[in-house]
């Protein structure tokens, strides 16, 4: 069950952001093939989140304020991606996408929904426990579905080489022992590239209980 649930999140992330996004990347091509809108740092990203949620975000609520509504100002309301995307099988924390998000409040509006969702941001940096360890057995159960040929998304199947995932597993187990810690990684190069990301990550009980619960649905 645990392993399933971390299949089904990153096939959710390779639906959205693989074949949904980027359908013209897979035309002509057939059989397995490579991700290209994630690097293993992405996924690893995606799985840090899911277990840590945001708090390594929230420094100072104040400037993160200022950060976020900078942020939403600056991007294009609308854009092809939901307002939520999911990062466990249970749905209990998202990305909060800020393009669809700013769409849905016109002109001043935005102001205080930017108010809004950064106090659900700051309620959500505590909420969350992970722990190390439940990390690298998520990262572990990733390699064992990546190694079955299981990650099938919209009909296309996606497959990292298996010495790239064990050595990236190596690399970062190492790094965490070493720093007594678990680094936080940012996407890489290509993902921004292709998906140019612009979120903040959100407890879905916070924001079931804020006046954006409207957003899920």
């Amino acid at each position: 069950m645990f392993r399933e649930g971390v299949r089904q999140v990153v096939v959710s992330q390779f639906m959205l952001h693989e074949t949904q996004h980027h359908p013209d990347r897979l035309q002509g091509e057939t059989g397995p093939r490579m991700p290209r809108a994630h690097t293993l740092g992405d996924i690893y990203k995606c799985l840090h989140q899911g277990e840590f949620g945001p708090g390594h975000m929230i420094d100072d609520a104040g400037r993160f304020l200022e950060r976020l509504t900078e942020e939403v100002h600056l991007v294009p309301a609308g854009g092809e991606e939901p307002v939520l995307e999911s990062l466990a099988p249970d749905d209990s924390i998202f990305r909060l996408n800020l393009r669809p998000f700013k769409s849905l409040f016109p002109g001043e509006e935005v102001d205080n929904a930017c108010r809004v969702l950064s106090l659900v941001c700051s309620e959500s940096a505590g909420l969350r426990e992970g722990t190390p360890e439940r990390f690298f057995h998520k990262l572990t159960a990733f390699q064992t579905v990546n190694d079955a040929q299981a990650l099938v998304a919209d009909g296309t199947l996606f497959v990292y080489p298996a010495e790239l995932v064990a050595g990236f597993l190596r690399d970062t187990l190492a790094l965490a022992r070493a720093s007594q810690g678990v680094a936080v990684l940012g996407h890489s190069p290509g993902y921004h590239q292709l998906n140019a990301p612009s979120y903040r990550v959100v407890e879905e009980v916070v924001l079931k209980g804020s006046p954006l619960a409207f957003l899920m649905g």
